[in-house]
């Protein structure tokens, strides 16, 4: 038993594959959405000497994800 159970767990794992290739190849953007917000204004409210929290409430992201963008600009 054991074994069939690890064969069929083995063809889910191959279909399951299949079907992410076909969707990729339709263009189907898989995963989570990407978040939106303006980096503009990240730039602006830190040049302004907002802190990392304050400015995260602001955009709507987390303080981790506004330190990141911070830190790539060079601020």
């Amino acid at each position: 038993m054991a074994t069939l159970a690890k064969l069929e767990r083995v063809k889910i794992s191959e279909r399951t594959l299949a079907g992410l290739e076909v969707a990729r190849a339709k263009g189907k953007i898989l995963g989570r959405p990407r978040g939106v917000f303006d980096r503009a204004k990240v730039v602006r409210l830190r040049r302004q000497g907002k802190s990392l929290g304050e400015i995260a409430k602001a955009v709507g992201i987390s303080r981790p994800h506004t330190h990141r963008l911070v830190r790539e600009v060079g601020l």
